[in-house]
């Protein structure tokens, strides 16, 4: 057919169509103009348009009625049969989908209430069931299951397993797929059609609407059975919750399905699998290229292309597209069936061996294919009597005796549940974690602040699990708000995995999806969803923590197992208050801490056993920058000891409040065996529990176990590799293990990437300087600590003067009167006994010294550890303190 007549043929067949039938001969007389060719070629166009429209079966509704009138609305709360109706995700002509849940199984599922008009028609409701019970007889992983098909006064509806995701509508919206993608999507969909051939049904309507792709990157497949009977296609059962109003008559339904079509269906013949086969051919066309293979500018020309014009290759659009893989959808999209695959078995292994070619995704086991294949069964009244089971590969049904069919399900049942454990139980053990802040649907602090809670509640659950790296709080945190993808912050971690998250608020509800990734190729490793009401939301915590935990640790023993699941407190609302005031503390600042406390103690109101929230505020007390000057030191620690003595009476496996207390036999106890003991059971109830190796490793400074400390040190720094604390710390080990360069220059480093964080970084800087004998850059950086910390700028200047007029010995003497101006309960009186030591004044240094231990002032502990003290190392007074505080000779 030359070119022109091509044309000639499209341009009247697009003006016939949208002519009432009666007109259309008269119409092509004068738009034929004579040319038998032409008119023969658009009749039989038309025709074919006409037996397609036909072979839809659209529902009997007048395209001028509202379709979307007399839906059957149901309230929130509403029992239909055994369901409880919690929300309306969605809306169509056809009806309305609601998300419920299954009182008898506990578990949420959709359901789709029928439009009453869309009832008033008695064909379409007996069609609709009918095809709805042989759908439910599907049993593929990649299908949309369907429970029930049943009525509500009056109204029929549809229950279907509840799956959230996007359609590959909006995947390919919103992102260009890769080859490795491409081959995956598409090996699932064949291998869902391959059961539902095996279960003779076809679903003919395959196009990407369709086509669900779960976070986790699983597919499902949609309305096997139903794409006829629907006037248009909405959101699937249970996926997405946009209102999706239209009014379309059945030949917007074409319109919008034309593109998909195999060319027998368009000439309105009879179809078999092969069907599906070209229209799947035409998807992953689209999902390679970004078009369909027959679009036209026209609807009526998108009908002609699909009939007769053959489509471009792949590689003209793709250029590059395998050429497997072109030669694979070029062979399923062929005109005639007999030239396609026979079978969508013969393309599924096909579709496998590209995937693992570009993708290094291996095939399943033989064993699994036999199931996925196989063990489809039919679910009539007889069948299921007479306990038939599809044996035979050429598809005919067997009569088995009943135990014979009761042992094959068993044999099923055994293999399935080894195909749970070899393939869908992580192949290792997972090493290391970085569970990232759980993004949220909002920006209020309400949601802000749960999303967090449920962070910090996975992150201190992992910890608790031996042999496994949690990056710290403050690490994954430094990442919060920040696009940076999971490979890039796994890489900076030196993690294996990266667990993301998000949380969604709706009123009274909560949807939580999470997926784990392998850093080291990217690749999904597991993903989930959990919708609960917000007053589930103590339950969730703990199903999300045991969810994730057996996906890290295969096979958890059951003493794990019992401290993953461990409660806390059965008050949802004292939960509640307690992630607020973790939220609040985390800010690190002392207005976060007197808020943490206020919400701490308002959560004990609630539930005066909350073992949490006393642990809460004995680490809003004892760690981080305190709750200001209202609470002074000694205040402090005699207020965490109690909350943290209450706090392990009602539960000893608190790793963190076993670590306040060590704090507590620190620095007000001076009982350093005790305090040891407390720092090694905290991190051994929670190995990656970060601050308590970063604490235990100050601890050992103390005490001049210099290379254990290093041990915590690095540990900490692991956990943490990328916030400015571990950072800091590490110099501070190197200053205090009098390794002075490598000390300078982790401070200058670590000033550098947070010049506006700790003050006392400068002042560390300062003392390295010092030892150097760099007294000049030891005094700047002196006063620029100083300075941050609050010490006026006329003090800043009298120091700075006193260097100028009489070098470092003016300095001290200058920094000596300002401590001693200070009132005495604000001294830091074995400061100023440094200070003398410094000057070489022994004398003066044991007196402040002295103050200091009758005065049981903390920060004594530090006496073996000190720089400033080593010029009085050898006299006896200094041993003799040392012994009456109980550090170690």
């Amino acid at each position: 057919m030359s070119s022109d007549n091509w044309s000639q043929i499209k341009e009247i067949l697009d003006a016939a169509i949208r002519k009432d039938p009666n007109e259309r001969a008269g119409f092509l007389d004068e738009a034929c103009n004579g040319n038998e060719t032409v008119r023969r070629e658009v009749e039989s166009l038309l025709s074919s348009f006409d037996r397609a429209d036909g072979f839809l079966d659209r529902p009997i509704l007048d395209s001028s009625e509202d379709a979307t009138e007399e839906l059957a609305f149901v309230p929130v709360g509403q029992i239909i049969g055994h369901y409880e109706i919690i929300r309306m995700i969605g809306e169509g002509g056809m009806g309305i989908v609601y998300l419920a849940r299954d009182k008898s199984l506990d578990r949420l599922v959709a359901i789709k209430l029928l439009n009453k008009r869309y009832e008033r028609h008695e064909e379409n409701v007996r069609r609709f069931i009918r095809e709805a019970k042989a759908a439910s007889a599907l049993n593929h992983p990649n299908i949309l299951t369907i429970y029930e098909v049943a009525e509500f006064e009056g109204a029929q509806y549809i229950v279907s397993e509840y799956v959230e995701g996007r359609t590959l509508r909006e995947v390919l919206a919103a992102e260009k797929l890769t080859m490795g993608n491409v081959a995956d999507l598409a090996a699932q969909i064949a291998g869902a059609l391959a059961a539902a051939h095996k279960a003779r049904i076809i679903h003919r309507d395959i196009k990407p609407e369709n086509i669900v792709v779960r976070e986790d990157g699983y597919v499902k497949v949609l309305d096997f059975g139903l794409a006829k009977l629907l006037p248009q296609q909405t959101s699937a059962l249970g996926l997405d919750g946009k209102s999706t109003k239209r009014n379309e008559t059945a030949k917007g339904v074409i319109l919008g399905t034309v593109n998909y079509m195999s060319p027998e269906q368009a000439r309105g013949e009879s179809v078999d699998e092969r069907t599906d086969i070209f229209s799947l051919g035409t998807v992953i066309y689209e999902m390679v290229t970004g078009k369909t293979p027959f679009s036209g500018n026209s609807y009526p020309e998108t009908f002609a292309n699909l009939i007769h014009k053959d489509p471009a290759p792949m590689s003209d659009l793709a250029a590059t597209t395998p050429a497997e893989l072109q030669r694979i959808v070029m062979k399923m999209l062929r005109k005639e069936p007999a030239d396609r695959y026979q079978t969508m078995n013969e393309l599924y292994s096909e579709l496998k061996e590209l995937r693992e070619q570009v993708s290094g995704r291996p095939a399943y086991p033989s064993t699994l294919e036999h199931i996925n294949q196989t063990a489809v069964l039919k679910l009539s009244t007889r069948e299921t009597d007479l306990g038939l089971v599809d044996t035979a590969a050429n598809g005919r049904w067997y009569r088995r005796p009943m135990w014979l069919s009761a042992a094959a399900l068993l044999v099923l049942g055994v293999i399935a549940t080894v195909y749970l454990y070899i393939i869908r139980t992580p192949a290792k053990t997972i090493g290391s974690v970085a569970v990232l802040p759980f993004a949220s649907s909002t920006a209020d602090a309400d949601t802000d602040f749960l999303a967090d809670g449920i962070t910090d509640n996975i992150i201190e659950r992992l910890s608790e699990l031996p042999g496994l790296k949690v990056t710290s709080h403050s690490a994954v945190f430094h990442y919060k708000g920040e696009a940076t993808d999971p490979h890039t912050i796994g890489t900076e971690l030196g993690v294996e995995t990266v667990l993301t998250g998000r949380l969604v608020k709706r009123s009274d509800g909560l949807t939580i999806s999470f997926e784990l990734v392998n850093i080291k190729d990217n690749s999904h490793i597991w993903g989930d969803q959990y919708d609960r009401k917000l007053s589930d939301l103590l339950s969730l915590q703990r199903e999300i923590a045991v969810d994730v935990a057996n996906q890290l640790r295969p096979r958890l023993t059951g003493e794990v197992q019992q401290r993953l699941t461990r409660e806390y407190t059965s008050n949802t609302e004292a939960y509640q208050l307690y992630l607020k005031g973790r939220y609040s503390w985390e800010k690190w600042s002392n207005d976060g801490s007197r808020q943490a406390l206020a919400f701490f103690k308002e959560a004990l109101a609630k539930d005066p056993n909350y073992a949490l929230a006393y642990a809460g505020i004995a680490d809003a007390y004892l760690f981080g920058p305190g709750v200001g000057p209202d609470v002074p030191s000694k205040e402090s620690l005699r207020l965490g000891r109690e909350a943290a003595t209450k706090a392990l009476s009602l539960d000893p496996q608190l790793g963190e409040a076993h670590a306040a207390l060590a704090e507590v036999l620190w620095f007000d106890d001076w009982d350093f065996s005790g305090a040891d003991r407390e720092f090694k059971q905290a991190i051994t109830l929670s190995p990656s529990f970060a601050e308590g190796h970063h604490e235990y490793s100050h601890f050992l400074l103390n005490l001049g176990r210099i290379n254990e400390s290093r041990v915590e040190t690095d540990r900490f720094i692991e956990l943490d590799p990328v916030s400015e604390a571990p950072m800091g710390h590490l110099a501070y080990h190197y200053l205090y293990a009098r390794q002075y360069d490598e000390a300078i220059q982790a401070y200058q480093k670590t000033i550098r990437l947070y010049p506006q964080t700790d003050p006392n970084n400068h002042v560390q800087l300062a003392n390295a300087y010092y030892q150097k004998g760099m007294f000049r850059e030891a005094v700047d950086e002196y006063i620029k600590g100083f300075a941050e910390a609050g010490t006026s700028g006329k003090e800043s200047n009298d120091l700075r003067n006193s260097f100028a007029r009489s070098g470092v010995k003016g300095f001290l003497e200058e920094y000596i009167a300002l401590a001693k101006a200070k009132p005495e309960d604000d001294q830091d009186r074995a400061g100023i006994g440094e200070m003398y030591a410094r000057l070489g004044e022994k004398d003066h240094a044991f007196e402040w010294l002295e103050k200091a231990f009758a005065h049981h002032d903390d920060s004594l502990v530090r006496l073996k550890e000190e720089l400033g003290y080593d010029d009085l190392r050898s006299d006896p007074r200094f041993a003799d303190l040392l012994r009456r505080v109980g550090l170690p000779q």
